[in-house]
């Protein structure tokens, strides 16, 4: 779907839901020491926000705080993060790519009716700590309930206009009663969460890492030495083609096995890749989430496109992550700092050719915006790039560790 026809259908069901909104005449009575946490957005992006929960659960022990969440990542808060809240609210979120599908109008149906239920309870504070703010998520939620403190971040959109001493306030923006500043420099996604948090709570946070402790991992279905291969995005042009993972696996080193991973909507991809290449174990579909961290912990190396589990490679320590990318989000979700080595990130050749102009990440973050390369048509040169990225890191890998 066209950015402009998103960005359109956005704002028409905002103020078609803040109409509904305004129909309701008595408003629940607000609750002392209750505080609303709303983190609607993807995994990924919260794998990043994740570490930030312990100290606000620390600022406000005195409350009882509910988590506003996105329930596709109930299994990992369930798993890890449930001692942080008090309690959970899981809301299942609409896409617009799936506008004509059944699926999207009982998803809509659903979520006006947690919008219903949510404006039946009156909190003190209201947090909403996302810098790119939805319309039809996080604004529209700030909208619905009824708070004292309505606390969020400046945003993306406000921040571009550092330049005006008062920038206009759209009808969105006026839903908060307080917005925190936020840089207008490009941070990693990480750092803005640090930044914002560091805000609120008025405290020095440069001792948060990201990071994940397991518990105790359960026999391993495979001995190491392995490799995973992460074949699943959430956008099919950020996805791999066949054609380029077999090339990639007949690269690999017979002395480690291969583990291809991903969700169920891989599983005919992970087919296709098997049928190209003896030997590869296929685990596409068969493991659950917090069963598949356990496999990356225990790789030598992961290599995924850019989504939630490079994230999650990350916050385990994990030996080397070698993530492919299309170009988009640059800056904010590829590359990270150089400060954490085992990251390694692998562009398209046209994404490598715009790196070598000058400002070359800035041109990249204009073109590849909101859409980047579509990895699914396969290139020639990539399985090479990324067999010469690993080769840098360990020859051992691949079997012609010679460039």
């Amino acid at each position: 779907m066209e950015a402009w026809v998103r960005l359109w259908l956005e704002r028409a069901f905002y103020k078609f839901v803040c109409a509904l909104l305004a129909l309701q005449v008595r408003k629940p009575k607000i609750r002392p020491k209750t505080l609303l946490l709303i983190r609607l957005d993807a995994l990924g992006d919260y794998v990043l926000f994740r570490n930030f929960l312990r100290p606000i659960r620390e600022a406000y022990k005195d409350y009882e705080i509910t988590f506003l969440c996105n329930s596709a990542n109930l299994e990992i808060i369930n798993a890890y993060d449930l001692d942080c809240v008090d309690e959970l609210y899981p809301l299942k979120v609409p896409t617009w790519r799936s506008l004509k599908s059944l699926h999207c109008f009982s998803s809509l149906y659903h979520f006006l009716y947690s919008l219903y239920k949510l404006r039946q309870k009156g909190y003190e504070i209201c947090i909403s700590p996302v810098f790119t703010r939805r319309v039809f998520k996080e604004d529209l939620m700030m909208r619905a309930v009824h708070a004292t403190h309505k606390i969020g971040s400046y945003g993306e959109m406000l921040s571009r206009c550092w330049h005006k001493a008062n920038p206009t306030l759209q009808h969105h923006d006026k839903a908060y009663t307080s917005l925190l500043d936020a840089s207008p420099s490009v941070l990693f996604e990480f750092e803005r969460n640090r930044e914002f948090c560091a805000t609120l709570l008025n405290k020095n946070l440069d001792s948060v890492r990201l990071c994940m402790d397991l518990p105790s991992p359960p026999p391993p279905p495979i001995k190491a030495p392995y490799g995973v291969f992460f074949i699943g995005a959430k956008g099919l042009d950020r996805q791999l083609s066949p054609d380029t993972w077999i090339a990639l696996a007949r690269g690999i080193s017979s002395n480690f096995s291969l583990l291809l991973c991903g969700s169920s909507g891989e599983v005919k991809r992970a087919q296709e890749i098997t049928q190209g290449v003896e030997g590869l174990i296929n685990l596409v579909g068969q493991t659950s989430l917090c069963d598949l961290l356990h496999l990356l912990k225990g790789a030598s190396f992961i290599v995924s496109h850019e989504t939630a589990i490079p994230h999650f490679c990350m916050a385990l320590g994990c030996e080397a992550v070698f993530v492919v990318s299309g170009g988009a989000y640059m800056g904010r979700f590829i590359p990270y700092p150089p400060s954490y080595t085992n990251y390694h990130a692998i562009y398209h050749p046209r994404v490598c050719d715009l790196l070598a102009c000058v400002h070359g990440i800035g041109r990249c973050m204009e073109i590849y915006a909101h859409k980047s390369i579509d990895l699914q048509i396969p290139h020639p040169d990539l399985p090479r790039l990324i067999l010469q990225k690993m080769a840098e890191v360990n020859g051992e890998w691949i079997k012609d560790p010679t460039p």
